[in-house]
């Protein structure tokens, strides 16, 4: 917090101190912050795909799905294969209710480079991307089984991160 009081009196010029300091304000819960300083990173440099992802975690923070949606397309056009981008795309289609959408982007994130935990939060992730009601019985109980064995892998302190447990009430927490 400290940091943060005194980067804001220095008042930073530069894209990536601005980055990390919406990066910074978004992990301490304050978006509308975050939001400022990954505005004024863009600003900075507008052609740094980096910010725009800061930009638009700050906008899916805050709800705006629209902005997010745009921020996280321009990422994946200067950098198609970024794992981060696809992710935060796939949960602002599914925060949208475009759950078909938000599946193929979950599994194209599925099918990049990723470190083990990652994998099974964007597993977890696409199983919960779900309809509300399926067709038929087995489909049901497959999805509760893809869910639990996303949940068995993930680390405790990774669940809690993503507010798994408050956004999902209904799931059974390892």
């Amino acid at each position: 917090e400290r940091w943060l009081r005194q980067s804001d009196l220095a008042r930073p010029k530069h894209c990536l101190t601005l980055r990390l300091i919406a990066e910074a304000r978004l992990a301490m819960g304050q978006p509308r912050a975050a939001l400022k300083a990954a505005r004024d990173s863009v600003d900075v440099d507008p052609s740094d795909p980096w910010a725009h992802l800061a930009l638009g975690k700050s906008h899916l923070s805050l709800r705006r799905l629209d902005a997010a949606r745009d921020a996280f397309r321009f990422v994946l056009q200067h950098l198609p294969e970024h794992q981060e981008a696809t992710y935060y795309l796939a949960r602002t289609e599914e925060k949208a209710g475009r759950i078909d959408e938000a599946r193929a982007l979950f599994d194209k994130a599925l099918e990049l480079e990723i470190d083990p935990s990652f994998r099974s939060l964007l597993n977890l992730k696409r199983a919960l991307a779900l309809p509300v009601i399926a067709s038929d019985q087995a489909t049901i109980n497959e999805d509760r089984l893809r869910i639990q064995k996303a949940l068995t892998a993930l680390p405790r302190d990774t669940i809690g991160d993503h507010n798994l447990d408050l956004c999902y009430p209904h799931l059974t927490l390892p």
